[in-house]
């Protein structure tokens, strides 16, 4: 019967952290893809506003909409400047999570190690255990047939 791991407990509350920060890091990469989509598609819609207004600055030139074109393209640059603020807030919260999660994977790794070793310890010790039970009973068994022999 194999010896009870006396850290097994700790070895499990540091797998489910592993565990819960990958999710956590999961959901984070997810919101820094979300906030590239949404910046690739203010690009889009401010390439598209700047095409617009180009074409309406050739032939006659209609004032209003001009100036309705420079709003938007201004509103979009605004949104722009704060999704990229948001951008590099969540490149940051990933690469510290990414840290932390390495962190709690090594602690992880270092119980799994002492856990294979004691296994191994243990291992090694039946084996000695089991070649010295069985020189025994070979001495006994060549004891025996002297005697008899005898």
């Amino acid at each position: 019967m194999k010896p009870n791991f006396s850290l097994q407990n700790v070895l499990d509350v540091r797998h489910s952290k592993v565990e819960a920060l990958e999710i956590v890091l999961g959901k984070l990469l997810q919101n820094q893809s979300a906030i590239e989509n949404k910046l690739a598609m203010l690009g889009n819609l401010k390439t598209i506003l700047m095409g617009k207004m180009e074409a309406t600055l050739e032939g006659e030139i209609d004032l209003f909409t001009v100036d309705h074109l420079r709003m938007d393209v201004r509103e979009v640059s605004t949104l722009m400047a704060q999704a990229e603020e948001e951008l590099k807030k969540q490149v940051q919260m990933v690469e510290e999570k990414r840290r932390e999660l390495i962190t709690a994977r090594q602690a992880e790794e270092v119980l799994g190690i002492l856990k294979s070793k004691m296994i191994e310890t243990y291992n090694s010790e039946q084996a000695q255990i089991e070649a010295r039970n069985q020189d025994d009973l070979y001495i006994a068994r060549g004891f025996r047939g002297q005697t008899q022999g005898v």
